[in-house]
């Protein structure tokens, strides 16, 4: 085996002579080529905004969601690979059932991070497992409250008040810094990230944008976002043309 990756990548438990785990960074690699996720915390609750996958827009509409609710006050949107996001997606659901049959309570908040990132982590541990291919952005009410965590390929979780993850995501958090500082009720923070990411990406249209919301006037994570919603922003401020 050679210094230049060879031999070191086929298997997690595999160290190079530098201390790199060349499986953890192809994972990260694959996180930062894919869709763009956004979440962050409002003034009246919190907003979770992506867009749809490559899939959607070459007209092959199958996986084409990138947010999913997990119960009626949590939704992950997640980046990466398709595979590796509804694996994940389902075990998340499997333990808000089997958790809401034995204590009669959705699984949310950091118990709900904390399941996800165990399992995370045990696949950078094990030599027959990979890393997942993917990141997520969880967002939760817990305890009548709004909360936005980033989970990691590696299991690391953060509780933040905005992130985002994907493609021209660092370009996207130093634009969220000035949106979170305003503290923004949920319809303008959908109307000012969606201005953000459109000058990111000229070539952005209404069907490329997928929007979870949580809000006193919405209370319930569901698809699509109210009609409402959509149309009052797309009137007052120009949604999609710049």
């Amino acid at each position: 085996m050679t210094s230049i990756k060879s031999g070191y990548d086929l298997s997690i438990a595999t160290y190079s002579p530098e201390g790199r785990v060349f499986q953890i960074e192809y994972a990260s690699t694959i996180v930062k080529n894919s869709q763009l996720v956004v979440g962050a915390i409002c003034k009246d609750g919190l907003v979770l905004i992506s867009e749809k996958n490559c899939g959607f827009q070459n007209k092959n509409f199958l996986n084409t969601e990138n947010i999913f609710p997990i119960n009626k006050t949590t939704a992950i949107g997640a980046s990466g690979k398709c595979g590796d996001i509804h694996y994940l997606i389902g075990r998340t659901r499997y333990d808000d059932t089997t958790h809401r049959e034995f204590f009669s309570e959705s699984l949310t908040g950091p118990l709900l991070v904390a399941r996800i990132s165990a399992l995370m982590h045990m696949h950078t541990v094990y030599w027959h497992l990979r890393p997942f291919g993917c990141s997520g952005i969880i967002g939760t009410i817990s305890d009548f409250s709004p909360e936005i965590y980033v989970i990691f390929q590696t299991g690391l979780f953060i509780k933040c008040y905005g992130t985002a993850i994907g493609n021209q995501s660092e370009m996207t958090k130093i634009s969220l810094e000035n949106i979170l500082a305003k503290f923004h009720t949920c319809r303008k923070n959908i109307e000012v990230i969606s201005k953000s990411i459109k000058k990111m990406n000229p070539k952005l249209n209404v069907q490329t944008l997928e929007i979870f919301c949580f809000s006193k006037e919405k209370p319930i994570f569901s698809k699509p976002i109210s009609y409402n919603i959509l149309t009052e922003n797309r009137r007052i401020s120009n949604f999609f043309q710049f």
